[in-house]
C-alpha cells in the first residue's frame, strides 16, 4: 500500500481521494454482501434410445451461480457422452423440469475448492431445449427468479 503525503494535496483533492477510497470500500462490502453460492441437488435422467432399457436417475449437483437462462453447469456422478438429450429436475425450487442435450463433460479438477462429500467427479454444460418462444421466455424468467432468490440477495440483475 501507498503512503501519501496529503499535505501534497489541495483540499479539493484530498476530499476527491478519500471519496474515492470510501467508494471502494463500499463497493467491496457490498459484493461481499450480496452474492451467495448456494448448492442445491439435482436428479438428472438421460434419455434411453430404446424402450427396453430402465429409466435411470443420477443424483447431482448445482452450484446456485452456474444456472444461465440458455444452459446450466451441473456436477455429476457419471460422464455423460456429448450430444445425449437429458432431463433434469432442480430440488429446492419448486422442483422445475428442464431437457437439454449435453454440451461438454469433462472430469473436475481433484484440486477445486468445490468439493461435495458424495463426490461428484464430472462437470456436465447442459444447453436448454426449448418447443417455443414462450418456452424459452419461460426459462429466461425462471433462471432470473432462480438468481435473485439463490445468488444475490437484491434487485435482480439481467442475465
Amino acid at each position: 500500500m501507498v503512503a501519501w503525503d496529503m499535505s501534497l494535496f489541495t483540499e479539493a483533492e484530498r476530499r476527491k481521494k478519500h471519496d474515492d477510497d470510501a467508494r471502494r470500500k463500499r463497493s467491496k462490502l457490498e459484493q461481499l454482501q450480496r452474492f451467495h453460492i448456494r448448492r442445491l441437488s439435482v436428479t438428472l435422467r438421460p434419455h434411453q434410445d430404446s424402450l427396453n432399457q430402465e429409466r435411470v436417475f443420477l443424483p447431482a449437483r448445482l452450484l446456485t451461480c452456474d444456472m444461465h437462462p440458455t444452459y446450466i453447469r451441473i456436477f455429476s456422478k457419471q460422464m455423460l457422452p456429448i450430444g445425449e438429450l437429458v432431463s433434469l429436475s432442480i430440488l429446492g425450487s419448486d422442483h422445475v423440469y428442464l431437457r437439454g442435450k449435453v454440451t461438454w463433460c469433462r472430469r473436475s479438477n481433484l484440486n477445486s475448492h468445490v468439493e461435495f462429500k458424495d463426490g461428484f467427479p464430472y462437470r456436465l454444460e447442459i444447453k436448454f431445449q426449448f418447443d417455443s418462444i414462450i418456452e424459452k421466455e419461460a426459462i429466461r424468467l425462471f433462471a432470473m427468479q432462480f438468481y435473485q432468490h439463490f445468488v444475490v440477495s437484491g434487485p435482480a440483475q439481467s442475465l
